[in-house]
């Protein structure tokens, strides 16, 4: 009885223990650990490391027609010799016998082709290129994206915080506003002025929470993991820094963008199928050797061995060939227009870039005096108030100015960011 007793006594101290705990803290993460979470588990990042290795295996099939092509292949056959054809059968197996059993092995060997597999090959390669460039693409987007919805929660965390910072602000002159009107020191005008500050405050901080709850949202969708507790954003370290000349991030883009390469990859492959397109007009020189067994009567190396050449020459097709040539020679000019039209928005994607950077420097230089201004106008203002040289509407005024300037410095520094962001996967550099 002691020992249960001494047992239950322990479970007891634990669950105590355990329901007093304080919680874990929440996990810090940086923006470069964002980033690799979110290439780590980006299903479009796996869907073009895929599509790579499919294009690395074309080149091999593309390539096989070089090596000799080694086959078996066997029949047991009673009754006439071409009522087996169907199962297009090679070398000594297809042998015209009325009764016959035999195996061989086979090899067939292209012998020249005018650069079919050569052209073949070509295509092959210019499209893992293409696929390599489509993946650096991908990662750059999902990069961008990840640092995006980073600094989207950071931003949306601070004018939250200035928010909160504002209604406690508007709290205590609400209380001092309604013992002043108690006492009859202040008007009635004053408190419903300041019940009106108050309410305003309430609902700023309510639309500050929605917005930082759906900027929770995206960075976990950027993330690739489902929304869960929220994590300890590190803020990223970073210098007010104007960009490169605009000419200069331009002939940048155009020389690294992944998009452009990709479609030179692209080109490089159409012009590959217009030279193996021309090369299905000319002669294709094949080789084959079948040996094994069959049953004869007699045994001999003739009759057991098959080797011979082949020359297939197209001499009227109906204009089929002739046909295939200028289709693939329109789809590589239309590829050309193609590459040309990117070219021209790739020039405009960075040239907007670049203008809303600027912008967004102008804009957190201007808001850092600003807030500076505000702040010190504010402290002028609550002076003079509890010197009773000004009305509290000047007060409430430069409240609101206050309140509004800290929540546009905030968020102007995290637009610049972002806008750098934007501009170096513009300009196809890691963002």
């Amino acid at each position: 009885m002691a020992n249960r007793c001494t047992q239950w006594f322990v479970a007891g101290m634990l669950l105590c223990v355990a329901g007093t705990s304080t919680p874990a803290e929440p996990e810090q993460l940086t923006i470069t650990q964002a980033v690799q979470l979110a290439l780590a588990n980006s299903p479009d990042l796996q869907a073009a490391e895929q599509r790579l290795e499919a294009a690395q295996a074309r080149v091999g099939i593309a390539r096989s027609r070089y090596l000799p092509q080694v086959s078996f292949n066997g029949i047991a056959k009673l009754g006439l010799a071409g009522a087996t054809n169907g199962l297009a059968l090679l070398g000594l197996p297809a042998s015209p016998f009325y009764r016959n059993l035999a195996e061989a092995a086979n090899v067939n060997q292209d012998i020249f082709d005018f650069g079919r597999t050569r052209h073949a090959t070509g295509v092959a390669r210019a499209e893992v290129e293409a696929a390599k460039q489509e993946l650096a693409g991908t990662r750059l987007r999902v990069e961008e994206r990840a640092k995006v919805a980073f600094l989207g929660v950071l931003s949306a965390q601070r004018v939250s915080q200035v928010r909160q910072q504002a209604l406690r602000e508007r709290q205590g002159v609400e209380r001092k506003t309604q013992e002043f009107f108690q006492a009859g020191l202040s008007s009635k005008l004053d408190a419903n002025l300041a019940e009106v500050g108050l309410r305003g405050a309430d609902l700023a901080v309510a639309r500050a929470g929605n917005d930082e709850q759906a900027a929770w949202a995206a960075l976990f969708a950027a993330l690739g993991r489902p929304e869960g507790p929220h994590y300890d954003l590190v803020e990223p370290q970073f210098t007010l820094a104007p960009p490169d000349r605009l000419t200069s991030e331009i002939d940048q883009a155009l020389v690294t963008r992944p998009d452009l390469r990709a479609l030179q990859a692209e080109l490089e492959a159409q012009q590959q199928r217009v030279e193996y397109a021309q090369s299905l007009r000319r002669p294709v020189l094949l080789g084959v050797f079948s040996g094994g067994y069959a049953r004869f009567e007699k045994l001999t190396a003739a009759q057991l061995m098959s080797g011979g050449l082949g020359l297939f020459a197209p001499l009227y097709t109906g204009g089929g060939l002739e046909a295939q040539v200028k289709a693939e020679r329109r789809a590589l000019d239309a590829l050309r227009a193609r590459y040309a039209s990117r070219v021209l928005e790739v020039r405009v994607e960075v040239s907007r870039a670049h203008a809303d950077l600027l912008k967004t420097l102008d804009s957190a230089r201007a808001n850092q005096q600003i807030a500076a201004y505000a702040e010190e106008a504010l402290r002028l203002a609550q002076t003079r108030y509890r010197a009773q040289l000004t009305s509290f509407v000047e007060l409430l005024t430069a409240e609101t100015s206050t309140e509004q300037a800290r929540a546009d410095y905030a968020q102007a520094l995290y637009n610049y960011q972002i806008s750098r962001a934007h501009l170096n996967t513009a300009v196809g550099l890691e963002p």
